[in-house]
């Protein structure tokens, strides 16, 4: 198999770099390479828009945060019309147990979820906008669903919101807790509740080898995907450099993040209002 030449933006957090390192028959570092890893910070939308304009036929963002949405569609109809492809990098949507977890909601008619929620905790190092990001990001990618606020309560420190997740015609009751807490290791969980069933997920730091969990457990016994010892970062590099196609879903995936961004907006206001108060 032919290498993938990548080529990395400077600065690039260590998670990345050491799974791209753990992977060396399948990516070799270049300049001006073919693809590039670019920041998930305000401007990736923007500067993914110019990379491509530019010639890059492949554009990785890694951890994307709350770009501004005009450019990420911008950046979505680009990157349909030139086949790019476009890839995002999550270090908790990302992680194996994820897709194992879809596969399992897959197989549950979306009427009968009853309600979802979700617990996510990382060190206080981490924004508000950034954590809320990626716990709704997690649900989002989960559930291949978009995702609403209706109510936010806390403090920087911690907070609750209410949520609506919509799947298929119908949309339902999410329930999201955060909380930045020192000394602790990022992780996040989210469980489905049916009448006579459950789906859940944990998902740990997505920089270490560490499996998620995904189960499903009905009235018969419990069914728990297969463990998967790898970074989110690195399922993330090894899927790409299987595939490297501009697949419609994985830019139907990032515009699922209008709605994300709009979310974590939303709570860091919130959050920000009740600290003022």
């Amino acid at each position: 198999m032919t290498k993938v030449a990548i080529e990395i933006e400077p600065g690039m957090h260590h998670g990345l770099l050491n799974a791209l390192a753990s992977l060396p028959e399948s990516y070799a570092l270049a300049e001006d390479a073919d693809t590039i890893a670019l920041h998930g910070d305000a401007s990736w939308a923007l500067r993914a828009i110019e990379e491509i304009s530019s010639g890059r036929r492949a554009v990785l963002v890694v951890d994307p945060g709350p770009a501004d949405l005009t450019d990420l569609s911008r950046l979505a109809e680009l990157a349909r019309s030139a086949a790019v492809p476009l890839v995002a990098i999550r270090g908790w949507g990302s992680n194996a147990a994820v897709q194992s977890f879809r596969t399992f909601a897959a197989a549950v008619r979306s009427g009968d979820v009853l309600c979802i929620e979700s617990v996510a905790v990382d060190g206080p190092e981490t924004s508000v906008v950034a954590l809320a990001m990626a716990q709704l990001d997690l649900i989002a990618t989960a559930f291949e669903s978009r995702i609403e606020i209706e109510d936010v309560i806390g403090s920087e420190r911690g907070w609750v919101a209410t949520c609506r997740i919509f799947l298929g015609d119908t949309d339902v009751l999410t329930t999201c807790a955060a909380a930045r807490v020192e000394g602790c290791e990022p992780i996040a969980t989210a469980r489905a509740f049916l009448s006579e069933a459950r789906l859940a997920l944990t998902v740990p730091d997505g920089r270490v080898a560490r499996p998620g969990t995904a189960s499903y457990g009905d009235t018969s016994g419990e069914t728990t995907a297969p463990f998967v010892f790898e970074s989110s970062y690195r399922s993330a590099l090894r899927a790409f450099a299987d595939r490297r196609d501009g697949s419609s879903d994985a830019i139907e995936d990032l515009l699922r993040l209008s709605s994300t961004i709009d979310g974590a907006r939303s709570i860091e206001q919130a959050v920000a209002n009740e600290s003022t108060t």
